[in-house]
Parts: structure tokens; sequence; C-alpha cells
């Protein structure tokens, strides 16, 4: 079988990619063709080479590069949304752009994948607009609402990893629905992509295991709730995705950054660590990073490395 993926990130984001990109063929069963799409605007020659390279390391896999600038214009979209990259919002423009594919996977690529894709993308056959996964809930989350301009939650599933039902999706016109609300509620929007995916798909939303999007948050914070709503995860899914994840997500939180700009502090950066060591991108992320002086009073930062790769 043939699985398509679409991933869109900016040249800032190359190694990052090169990771989430590695992890998951070498971890995606081998019975299966992966066709990868980069939705992008500036990556720079270089790095589409070295991603290339990469994913030709892996006899059942392809990549290639959708220019976006046209689609740009032709739907006026910003180089901002809410503060966050323009890229995010290609993601509710996959159905119109990719008309030869009934599903597809749509990922971030701020992860690390330990776990094979291929199942979930099989298993969903359902009516639903897109399968996004299952949340764990803080006691101060309010329930999910389809009124962007209320104060409650205005998502059940996170954007970085979800199925998609794109003969669904067109059937329905969803890509200029996501683009209307867009440019009505923008000035409420705060987490964009997730935000209008859930808004304006739901009900239409099938629930996904938690373990198909683990958050590094669940790994440190301790005052989770499950079967709090109906789209939480319970306390047995959100222990099985803490125990065998299929996607790490490495979102930010308040004591922390991404990994590969802070490598000591997130939750799991090791994994993070041990891929990027895999990639063709392990000496430039060294060069732009490691070998920058640091303040004398902090560890060397090659050792801080090292003591990070083997860290348990």
């Amino acid at each position: 079988m043939i699985i398509p993926i679409a991933m869109m990130f900016n040249d800032n984001y190359s190694i990052p990619a090169s990771v989430a990109i590695y992890s998951l063929l070498a971890n995606a069963s081998k019975e299966h063709q992966y066709q990868l799409f980069v939705l992008q605007t500036n990556l720079s020659e270089e790095h589409k080479n070295k991603l290339t390279k990469l994913v030709f390391e892996f006899k059942n896999a392809s990549i290639k590069f959708i220019p976006m600038d046209d689609i740009d214009k032709q739907f006026d979209i910003p180089d901002n949304v809410a503060g966050w990259p323009k890229e995010i919002v290609y993601k509710c423009l996959v159905a119109d752009i990719f008309q030869n594919f009934k599903r597809m996977i749509v990922t971030d690529v701020d992860v690390v994948f330990s776990g094979d894709i291929s199942k979930e993308f099989i298993a969903f056959t359902s009516d639903e607009y897109f399968a996004g996964v299952k949340q764990a809930a803080l006691p101060t989350d309010k329930p999910f609402s389809t009124d962007i301009t209320d104060k409650n939650m205005h998502f059940i599933c996170g954007a970085g990893y979800m199925i998609y039902n794109l003969d669904k999706m067109r059937k329905d016109d969803m890509p200029y629905k996501y683009l209307s609300f867009l440019k009505q509620y923008h000035s409420y929007l705060k987490l964009p992509d997730q935000e209008i995916l859930n808004i304006v798909s739901y009900p239409n939303i099938k629930l996904l295991h938690p373990r198909n999007m683990t958050l590094v948050t669940w790994y440190a914070v301790q005052e989770w709730t499950f079967d709090k709503y109906v789209y939480c995860s319970t306390e047995q899914e959100h222990q099985e995705a803490l125990k065998e994840p299929i996607q790490i997500h490495y979102v930010t939180w308040t004591t922390w950054g991404k990994p590969w700009y802070d490598p000591i502090n997130p939750p799991k950066s090791n994994i993070w660590f041990r891929y990027l060591t895999y990639t063709n991108f392990f000496n430039e992320y060294m060069q732009k990073n490691i070998c920058k002086v640091e303040h004398k009073k902090q560890p060397s930062p090659v050792k801080r490395l090292i003591s990070l790769l083997f860290r348990k």
C-alpha cells in the first residue's frame, strides 16, 4: 500500500524535519511504500538535497517538494497567522492540493517517531473529516466550544498528527470553509491550525489513541485528569502512550523549549538527539550550535551533548 504523508515547514526547521523524517521511516512497516510531500516556499537547495539523500536510504520511500508560492498568492495567505509561520495554514489546503489521494497523513516536524504509523492509516476507513489524537486534560481546562469568541477550549485534537479523509473534505468543500473561517476569525485565533480544523470539522472527528501523538508535557506534569470530557483519553490509554508512543511531540512548556534549542530540559530530548546522529544533518547542527562559545560557568557543550545521548 502507498501511504502519502504531508509535512509543511520552512528552512529554519530543516534539521528538526530530518529527525522527524528519518525516525518515521526507520520505524514504519517495510510492507508499505511511503510518499513524503513537503509543502514549502523557502527551503534551500542544500537542504532539499540533504533531505532527498536521507529519504533515499530507505528503499520504500520517496520525497517531493511542493512549491507553495502560487498557492500563497491564490489564497492570499499572510506571512504569519496569530504569530505563527504561514506554513500552518497549508494544513487547511491539503485536500485541495492532493487531488489524487483519498487519505493522507499530515504531521508536524517538531516530533520524533518511535513506532509504526501504517496501522492507524489503514484502519481509518470511516466517514469523518479527519482522525486526531485524544488528549489528557488539565483540571483547569474548559470544555470544547465551537464558538471561537468565547474563553473555552477550541480544539479536541492537536494538529501535530492527523489522518485526513481527503475525499470527504473535497466533497464538502472543506478547504474553502477552513480558509473562510480563518479570514473571519483570525483576530481570535491562538493556535490557528488546531482551532480551525477542529471547530469547522466538528463533530466529524475520529479519535485516535494518544500514543499516536504523545506530548512531552505528559511526562513532566502530574495533574492530568482523565475521562473529563468525552474526547479525553482514559488513564490507561495515557499510561500506554507514555510507555509505547508512536510519535513523541516536543511542545514547548514554561520550563523548556524545543530540544534543538534547549538540549537538556525537555523530557525525552535524548531520543531526539539519538535520531539526529543518524541523519546527515548532525554535523550541521554541531557547527551551528555546539561549537558556540558558552559562559565559562556552564558545562562544556560537547560533554552536555554526550551525556544527553546516553541518558536513560
